[in-house]
């Protein structure tokens, strides 16, 4: 064979070989990025609880306060943006905690704040859990499922985690501005910073984000590419998002709600390439070095109402937002709030 042929034959033999590393590192990779602990329910959901039943007419009523009776909460609406402030510090005070006032967003008229409450932890104290969830929204949009839905769900899992004694301390806040259509940081940046002044140990964030729209039609659920390759076409599930560095975090978390809930759940950890793992309040925990993941119905990948005049109260699945709430709920009973080695004693809250 001549020379020039067998350098050729060569030249292409070693692109062969080098198009087939990349696909198995390609494969690899992205295995890694979707590896999940468990399995995701698979099946018909059960009838609701008794406890999920009384949920869903709070979770109700809190998105009918949030979404129609305030409506749009941004800068534009200062007396809506305040009204929802003050409905989410009464709704804390009237689940038994000292709710507080931090992280003063300014406007030219009006102020907002970042609303929290805490459950001190016992022997574990200095390791903090933060559960968070935005309240404003963007221009014109009631935001029944973004972000009525979170602050729902938030307000909920506070109650039923009141009594609770946890190992770990955990705060619940409610921020603002993570729309960012109004001048100013994010609220949850803020509180992050001053997390990470304060050296506070913050051993995870979970932001709940839209959570609240779920469906069974085919083709209903949408991903940006490559994720279509691995992910169902239906919007039935709810999906925990996080970056490579909470990965740790993430699966503790999956594994948690996947053993005491049946509802159907994936997930991924995603490298900072892809922004849509990074489009809510966990993002400015990660800026802060904390690990922190999202918990979301995906947006706008599902939800044809998404950030319109249309996301109303009626497009809530509230038998299904009402599982996942109470689910959060145990998850963190369950799992998060405690220390590892007894984990596994621990009784789900009721």
């Amino acid at each position: 064979m001549p020379p020039v042929r067998r350098i050729i034959k060569r030249m292409l033999l070693g692109s062969m070989i080098l198009l087939l590393l990349i696909a198995i590192a390609l494969v690899i990779g992205g295995f890694w990025i979707i590896d999940l602990p468990g399995s995701s329910y698979n099946g018909p959901l059960p009838a609701l609880s008794e406890q999920e039943i009384e949920v869903r007419e709070r979770l109700h009523q809190h998105i009918q306060k949030l979404s129609v009776d305030i409506g749009p909460r941004n800068h534009r609406t200062p007396d809506a943006y305040v009204a929802a402030e003050d409905y989410i510090a009464d709704a804390l005070k009237q689940a038994g905690y000292v709710a507080t006032l931090s992280q003063p967003g300014k406007h030219i008229d009006f102020t907002v704040h970042n609303v929290c409450c805490e459950i001190q932890g016992s022997g574990l104290a200095n390791q903090i859990l933060v559960v968070g969830a935005h309240y404003d929204t963007v221009f014109d949009s009631p935001g029944a499922n973004d972000n009525g839905t979170g602050i729902a769900a938030l307000i909920e899992m506070a109650r039923m985690s009141a009594m609770t004694k946890p190992a770990r301390t955990i705060r619940l806040v409610a921020f603002y501005n993570e729309e960012r259509i109004s001048k100013g940081p994010a609220g949850s940046l803020l509180y992050a910073e001053d997390c990470r002044r304060r050296g506070d140990n913050i051993v995870g964030m979970i932001s709940l984000e839209t959570i609240g729209y779920y469906t069974d039609a085919a083709d209903s659920q949408h991903y940006p590419f490559p994720f279509s390759l691995f992910y169902p076409s239906t919007g039935n599930f709810l999906a925990f998002v996080a970056n490579s560095d909470s990965r740790t975090f993430l699966h503790d978390s999956v594994r948690a709600f996947r053993a005491t809930t049946q509802f159907p759940t994936r997930g991924l950890a995603a490298p900072s390439i892809f922004p849509d793992a990074g489009r809510s309040d966990q993002v400015n925990f990660w800026k802060c070095g904390y690990p922190g993941l999202m918990v979301t119905d995906t947006a706008n990948f599902r939800h044809d109402d998404y950030h319109r005049s249309s996301d109303t109260i009626d497009e809530i699945d509230f038998d299904c937002f009402a599982r996942v709430t109470v689910g959060l709920g145990k998850m963190i009973a369950a799992q998060m709030a405690r220390p590892p080695q007894t984990a596994t004693q621990a009784s789900p809250l009721q």
